[in-house]
């Protein structure tokens, strides 16, 4: 790419070289959310390759939550049903916010869309395995991230999602607050 100046190529290899050295620089399952943020950073202008300009992304996080350290991986299937399931669907710009705020003792992170938005009855069966066992790989992104969160912090934490059809989606990932690589062999 370098030697025939096809500098868009240059670019996104240089990006998912990024998302790859980002997952494998650093032992064990968690992160610093700054990291992972650079790391979104990343996959988002390879989503801007493939879509083109069809949204824009804002990251909005207090410095208090950009030092937590979270799950690898976590974010990144949130952003991606964004975009494939919530704007490419959409007439106009689309706009994807993610925030990042310490409530107390919990870290709350949320993505959001202007995009086509969810029924109740879309968002149910998003949580029901069953729902989907014949369509593929529908809704899996969300709920195995549901069920990570679950299964290494427990019950009180998890994913909520809040959306209206033609107005956009809310996906808030509560999670406790971890500060420190000690805290997390605890």
């Amino acid at each position: 790419a370098t030697m025939i100046r096809a500098e868009n190529i240059q670019k996104m290899t240089a990006a998912t070289m990024a998302i790859l050295n980002a997952s494998f620089r650093t032992t064990g399952a968690f992160a610093r959310l700054d990291e992972q943020i650079t790391q979104l950073e990343s996959y988002i202008y390879i989503m801007k390759v493939r879509f083109g300009d069809r949204f824009e992304m804002e990251f909005d996080c207090d410095e208090e939550a950009r030092y937590c350290f979270v799950m690898k991986m976590l974010i990144q299937p949130l952003l991606e049903n964004s975009i494939l399931h919530g704007i490419r669907e959409i007439e106009g710009q689309g706009r994807i916010r993610m925030t990042a705020r310490r409530q107390a003792d919990r870290l709350e992170i949320a993505v959001s869309d202007n995009g086509v938005g969810m029924s109740p009855e879309a968002i149910a069966a998003a949580w029901t395995p069953e729902e989907h066992q014949h369509k593929g790989f529908q809704c899996i992104g969300i709920r195995n991230v549901h069920d990570r969160i679950r299964l290494y912090h427990g019950d009180a934490y998890g994913l909520h999602i809040v959306s209206e059809p033609g107005y956009g989606t809310t996906v808030t990932c509560v999670l406790p607050i971890i500060t420190k690589s000690a805290e997390l062999k605890a």
